[in-house]
């Protein structure tokens, strides 16, 4: 069958293409982000690219009617349809995978940085990533953002939540704490057993940890951590 790549192309050009197994180019879209995003006024200023490429492109999603949707990595999400007209952009920083559910809509690591210390979550040291589940529609409406940090520490598992310190006197931690790379949902087309439709897994490279929530109640239905070094891409 066919195949969807994302890649840098000659002076340092971004491009999605589909190929035929042979090798042979069926369709591409050429990605420039300073013509898609000359205003990124959501991206800290010192995140905003300098120079080509700028970004490159992480998590990507092949639409029924040849739309296809992408990840800026950490600044933003695009959907552009088969001529590389946009269609909408997500002012958001997303990342890595593109997941989309039975309703259409997507779901996507994301990131909000941090330059002030929060009250709520001590030891916490400045500038720091707090990891978000984002949900999306079709149209590029954003619907729902849940915090990876306080799903943690409502459920129990405050423990995880310093596991890269390396001070011998407090859990100080900092940077890219969990590196949040996946995020699918149960589908209604499985069985049920210890998870059940709709539930969401979540995937965090850096405390090699995945955990499985109930998304109406914010429950971690199951947690696994220390079985595997830096998974990036669970089923």
């Amino acid at each position: 069958g066919l195949t969807l790549l994302t890649g840098v192309g000659p002076q340092d050009s971004l491009f999605i293409r589909v190929i035929e197994p042979d090798g042979e180019l069926v369709h591409q879209w050429d990605i420039d982000w300073y013509e898609l995003w000359p205003q990124a006024e959501h991206i800290p200023d010192h995140l905003i690219p300098r120079g080509k490429p700028g970004t490159h492109l992480h998590g990507s999603k092949l639409m029924d009617n040849g739309d296809i949707v992408f990840n800026f990595e950490n600044l933003g999400l695009v959907r552009l349809d088969v001529c590389s007209k946009p269609v909408f952009k997500l002012a958001y920083p997303t990342h890595h995978s593109v997941f989309v559910d039975e309703q259409g809509d997507f779901w996507l690591p994301g990131q909000i940085y941090h330059q002030q210390t929060l009250d709520e979550f001590p030891h916490y040291e400045v500038p720091f990533k707090a990891d978000t589940i984002v949900r999306v529609s079709p149209k590029g409406e954003l619907l729902s953002e849940v915090s990876v940090m306080r799903l943690l520490k409502d459920n129990g598992y405050e423990g995880l939540m310093y596991m890269s310190t390396i001070s011998s006197r407090k859990p100080s931690v900092t940077g890219d704490v969990y590196h949040m790379n996946d995020v699918e949902v149960f589908p209604s087309t499985m069985e049920e057993g210890v998870f059940k439709h709709g539930d969401v897994m979540v995937s965090l490279r850096n405390i090699n940890t995945v955990f499985v929530y109930d998304p109406k109640t914010l429950k971690i239905r199951y947690l696994t951590a220390g079985k595997f070094v830096r998974q990036h891409d669970p089923d």
